[in-house]
């Protein structure tokens, strides 16, 4: 749109060329969607008066952006949203679902487009997440988002299994425990109870250290100095 490339043009140069008028226009926002590395960012990063935002699951970006944490709606969020996508719902019944899914942004879309198009009572919609969560799901409706919550999730962890199956054993022992924090205690203090492949990270703080900080790397668990 503003020229500075044709179809033989290397994507290095037009990058260039873009960082370049860029630095000489007052007002411009460039978005960078699900960014996961900041080094691989780094070189692409403008000057000039604009504005960059940044989306990704990764929290460390401190040393190149100012960082918000996005996490769950609130529920109040969650009920606007369901409302606007299924009118019919009342305040009840919007809470009810809300509740199911966890306020999570993408999976309260989901519930909200699929009572809307597909009929569902709430009644049905919460007795299908209890009986089949992982097809409920999977379920694509063709809204704004690519990928279904399932697929999301799916995606992430097929990733996490190929790059470091022992951070995925971890995840999923996690899993099984309640919402609230887990003492990292309670697995390092525990080797003989755990499964051969997580032994590791019970008798060796580098490998936990190392298991912890991909889960927060990835954005699909939340650690902290003594709880995951």
């Amino acid at each position: 749109a503003l020229d500075l490339t044709t179809a033989t043009t290397p994507p290095g140069v037009g990058a260039a060329r873009l960082l370049g008028e860029l630095a000489r226009r007052d007002r411009w926002l460039l978005v960078f969607d699900n960014a996961e590395d900041p080094r691989a960012l780094r070189e692409y990063l403008p000057e000039g008066p604009g504005r960059v935002l940044i989306t990704s699951r990764n929290p460390a970006w401190q040393r190149f952006a100012a960082t918000v944490g996005v996490r769950e709606f609130t529920r109040p969020e969650s009920i606007a949203l369901l409302h606007r996508l299924a009118p019919d719902l009342t305040d009840v019944e919007a809470d009810r679902v809300a509740e199911a899914v966890g306020d999570l942004p993408l999976a309260v879309e989901q519930a909200g487009s699929l009572l809307a198009d597909t009929g569902l009572t709430v009644d049905k919609y919460l007795r299908l997440l209890a009986e089949r969560a992982h097809d409920l799901l999977d379920h694509h409706l063709g809204g704004p988002y690519p990928q279904s919550v399932a697929a999301s999730w799916a995606v992430a962890f097929d990733r996490l299994a190929i790059d470091d199956p022992t951070a995925l054993g971890l995840l999923t022992l996690v899993a099984w425990c309640g919402p609230e924090p887990v003492p990292l205690s309670l697995l390092t203090d525990h080797p003989d109870a755990l499964p051969e492949q997580l032994r590791p990270i019970a008798t060796d703080p580098l490998v936990l250290a190392r298991c912890t900080a991909i889960l927060h790397r990835r954005g699909v668990a939340t650690v902290s100095t003594h709880g995951i």
